[in-house]
């Protein structure tokens, strides 16, 4: 979505992983927001856009991103209160280690220039002024690399007296991509059997959760059958005929939900 909007169908579901983190799609219903910077993940969605040009989920990220640049550590703040006053006064020294000695004690010229021009490259600190916001700017920049946002070299600094950190998104520590760790049967059917049956219906799905259960038949070798009629239900799974049979890839808390749907009809 290149802008902020609202649904208007009755339900769809959203990759978000870019702005939260999350691995899973969000199920949105009616009438609920949804941040620019994601992505419809079962099917195509009506919204109604609801943002004004430059005011949407992703420019609010980039003014964070402009005013983290903005908020100057500590240390820089010292560094221009310090540099106001030394630079001055090193130049004043320079400028009397230049004059004092030829003009009071009658010694050359030419040494004595020598000398106040080294002792203003020494004690200029322009390296120190330079180095510090160009040090911050790129501890930011590698950090944005790494998909962690720093608000500005004030909070960079603070990083140095932490000891103890909470994470609370999934994306966080992990890939953010869904994995299949375990097959349960409650029948007498066996687990590669009920792993082939749902990796059919779920071929060809873009959903982070159809690709992971292809994946894991594809690690294990598994041949899958032709499929008719594959179908994504949307916010409830999929379905598909395989050798004539109606097979649905459910959600279990989506089943009575179909149940009381196809009733209906």
């Amino acid at each position: 979505l290149p802008a902020d909007a609202l649904l208007l169908d009755p339900l769809g579901a959203f990759d978000e992983s870019a702005l939260t983190g999350e691995s899973i799609p969000v199920e949105r219903r009616q009438g609920d927001k949804v941040a620019a910077g994601s992505l419809a993940a079962d099917r195509v969605l009506r919204l109604e856009v609801v943002s004004e040009p430059g005011n949407n989920a992703i420019d609010r990220i980039l003014h964070l991103i402009e005013e983290a640049e903005s908020q100057r550590a500590p240390i820089e703040r010292f560094i221009d209160r310090f540099s106001r006053w030394y630079t001055p006064a090193m130049m004043l020294i320079a400028l009397l280690v230049m004059l004092v000695p030829p003009l009071a004690f009658g010694q050359a010229w030419d040494p004595w220039i020598y000398r106040a021009l080294a002792l203003l490259l020494i004690g200029c600190p322009c390296a120190l002024v330079i180095s510090t916001p160009a040090a911050v700017t790129s501890a930011l920049a590698a950090a944005t690399r790494q998909g962690a946002l720093i608000k500005g070299g004030a909070a960079l600094e603070r990083l140095a007296h932490i000891d103890t950190v909470a994470f609370d998104k999934t994306g966080t520590l992990t890939l953010g991509k869904p994995q299949l760790t375990d097959v349960i049967a409650l029948n007498d059917r066996g687990e590669d059997a009920l792993l082939a049956l749902a990796a059919t219906i779920e071929q060809g799905s873009h959903h982070p959760l159809a690709k992971a259960i292809v994946a894991a038949a594809g690690e294990r070798g598994l041949s899958l059958a032709a499929a008719q009629a594959l179908r994504a239900l949307p916010g409830m799974g999929g379905e598909g005929r395989i050798d004539g049979t109606l097979w649905q890839l459910l959600a279990p808390s989506r089943v009575a939900a179909l149940d009381a749907a196809v009733q209906a009809r």
